[in-house]
């Protein structure tokens, strides 16, 4: 998460994707602590989002992406997202090959992708081997629900105050 920002100048760029179940903390993670990392130089985009809308709105940039709800829920989906995970193995590296297009007036388009991904979603959808060392992946378990002892609960309960609490003293909103 700390090296989103400096994504552009470093040789080799990972990605991270956050995983976890409904009230896991998914959210409170990326608008406490993601976001005001990245202080808004990130292009922030969600669910169907695709490859070529993230190619044409990056370009030449090298900002971070944050990518909400990255679900692999259908098939059209899964196939999406797979193209955005290819994105994400050319982003990767540094002093590949440029990308090249063409658009709709036969025009040559080019593409060099020098971002690292952050996606946020429920589960994760990396298949191949050349993908896995590539992201960083972040397990989120749920809270206890109400049938747990007693003891989990409020042990869970103060272990999350006291992040709360550090990532107060730690990073300025805004």
């Amino acid at each position: 998460i700390m090296v989103l920002p400096l994504c552009g100048g470093m040789k080799h760029r990972p990605h991270a994707w956050l995983v976890g179940d409904s009230a896991s903390g998914k959210s409170w993670a990326t608008n406490e602590i993601v976001k005001p990392i990245l202080g808004g130089i990130e292009l922030e985009v969600q669910s169907v989002t695709s490859e070529a809308g993230l190619r044409a709105a990056l370009r030449l940039d090298a900002r971070p992406v944050f990518f909400d709800e990255a679900e692999p829920e259908s098939k059209a989906a899964r196939d999406r997202m797979s193209a955005v995970i290819d994105l994400g193995r050319v982003a990767s590296t540094e002093g590949g090959a440029p990308i090249i297009k063409s658009n709709q007036q036969q025009q040559v388009v080019e593409y060099r992708i020098n971002s690292s991904l952050f996606f946020t979603s429920i589960n994760a959808s990396i298949r191949a081997g050349a993908d896995i060392n590539r992201w960083i992946m972040l397990q989120f378990v749920p809270p206890p629900g109400p049938n747990a002892p007693a003891d989990e609960r409020e042990g869970r309960a103060a272990a999350f105050r006291e992040i709360q609490a550090a990532t107060a003293a730690l990073i300025m909103p805004g």
